[in-house]
């Protein structure tokens, strides 16, 4: 029987495509298919999500393709699957197999959600970013002697978002989650919702991954089509602080998109953050901001690289974060009861790279976060 420290709802809901093809149920899982070899109906129904489904219905709690949650559980106390029973209302491991069979999640031959990566086309490069996922990163990493990745390799065949229009329109697709890189940046993602049928913009509910940045007036109209949409901004500080952290983002337009987004009655506005040591003593700003403005906060904690992890600080530093969001209740426990790294190597690394891309960018951390400066490795 299914447990609680087993069962996730995602392999049995979703799938998550990134940009060089690889395809899992989550962004923590991506591997387990390969969109350039399979298609969707052959990965949703092939052994390895199959197996996987099969040992959380089991009660096997030591999946190896869910390391990353477990780990994130047993140092914080939450996780991204844990998000998931929350968010899909499985309250209890007796009724995991009824819900899945009320809504007929078992016996779908492709993910009611999809989350598509469709290329890294991006004009900022955030500092916890990845080449797969902005084409400025990875550019500045070739620059920097980081990485040399190709940006070939990441760009999803033309014919399988085909299939994916296909789906939408035989009604198979609940949730379609368009990402880039900057989405709203990406040809590929405005090109395909332009060629939808009109049927679409009633049956599927649109979700937007922006960082706030982008909105032309072909946008604006774009997103009118549709009966339903979710925009997610990502956002991870106020002013000045997400220009350094969400290089090189101008607050003003951020500003601006948010006031247009929040006179539309059909859109359901977010702020994604990823909660990370370059944030986490700045986020209270942040959630009094969405508080301010009206906007739900979701914050997710870093995963990696592991030297951007919310705790790879100073005891004294992160016991200031931790003061500050205590005012919050359990809304953030999973940051209030966290100990200390204290692994050197983890926050010596975090200081070279910081350096690194300081030094590159013409900027400095201790503008943002003077605390660090006598810690600083």
């Amino acid at each position: 029987m299914a447990n609680q420290k087993a069962f996730c709802a995602y392999p049995f809901t979703q799938a998550v495509v990134r940009t060089g093809g690889s395809i899992g149920p989550c962004c923590l899982m991506p591997g387990v298919g390969d969109v350039r070899k399979e298609s969707l109906p052959e990965f949703w129904q092939g052994l390895s999500i199959q197996t996987i489904r099969s040992q959380m219905l089991t009660g096997n709690s030591a999946i190896p393709a869910c390391h990353m949650c477990t780990t994130q559980e047993a140092r914080t106390g939450n996780s991204m699957r844990l998000e998931s029973l929350r968010d899909y209302k499985f309250l209890s491991p007796a009724h995991y197999e009824r819900v899945l069979k009320h809504y007929g999640w078992q016996d779908r031959d492709i993910p009611s959600r999809l989350e598509v990566h469709v290329g890294n086309l991006c004009n900022l490069k955030c500092l916890t970013c990845r080449p797969e996922d902005s084409s400025k990163f990875l550019v500045e990493d070739r620059v920097l002697g980081i990485s040399n990745h190709n940006q070939t390799d990441y760009e999803l065949p033309e014919n399988f978002l085909d299939n994916v229009a296909d789906a939408i329109a035989q009604g198979k697709i609940e949730l379609l989650d368009l990402r880039g890189g900057e989405s709203m940046l990406v040809p590929t993602i405005k090109k395909f919702l332009l060629a939808l049928a009109p049927s679409a913009f009633e049956q599927v509910k649109l979700r937007i991954q922006t960082n706030g940045t982008v909105l032309d007036d072909e946008w604006k109209l774009l997103l009118q089509q549709f009966k339903n949409v979710e925009v997610m901004l990502s956002i991870d500080a106020v002013g000045d602080a997400n220009t350094y952290i969400r290089y090189p983002s101008v607050w003003a337009d951020i500003e601006r998109n948010t006031s247009w987004f929040k006179t539309q009655s059909h859109i359901k506005l977010y702020v994604n953050c990823t909660i990370s040591n370059l944030n986490v003593l700045l986020l209270s700003d942040l959630v009094e901001w969405c508080q301010q403005t009206n906007i739900f906060f979701h914050g997710v904690p870093l995963t990696k690289p592991v030297f951007y992890q919310f705790n790879n600080l100073p005891e004294s530093v992160l016991q200031q974060a931790q003061q500050k969001l205590s005012a919050y209740g359990d809304e953030f426990s999973y940051i209030t009861k966290a100990t200390t790294d204290n692994n050197i190597s983890n926050w010596q690394n975090f200081c070279r790279t910081i350096d690194l891309r300081d030094q590159h960018r013409g900027n400095r951390i201790f503008d943002i976060l003077p605390d660090l400066k006598q810690y600083w490795t």
